[in-house]
């Protein structure tokens, strides 16, 4: 893995994973997941914990708040989890909402960058 200040090798396994929503009776099988730490950030925070009211598109959302933090990312060879049955946009530079199988999601600009 390369990162901005960094390069490290490591050996990883291969599990096959179940993700299932809490909420329904949506899952999917993984088939080789890598399984591996997640780097996030200090803005990588939980959408339960932004303050989403100066989007009047947002502002009615409401969030599981995970206590565990994120767990797992999904990439796009599962894109079958990602479905959208509803999306919310506003203005450029704005961040964007989708409900998906496993419920709302923020994506976008939300902090101080603008891009």
């Amino acid at each position: 893995m390369t990162t901005i200040n960094s390069t490290t090798t490591t050996r990883k396994g291969n599990v096959t994973i179940e993700v299932e929503n809490i909420n329904s009776t949506f899952d999917t099988e993984i088939v080789d997941a890598i399984v591996s730490s997640i780097l996030t950030g200090p803005s990588d925070i939980n959408p339960a914990d932004h303050d989403l009211s100066k989007f009047p598109h947002l502002k009615d959302l409401s969030f599981d708040k995970a206590e565990w933090g994120v767990e797992i990312l999904l990439g796009n060879a599962h894109q079958d989890a990602w479905t959208c049955f509803e999306l919310r946009q506003g203005q450029e530079n704005e961040p964007y909402a989708r409900n998906g199988q496993f419920g709302w999601t923020l994506g976008g600009i939300l902090g101080k960058k603008n891009q």
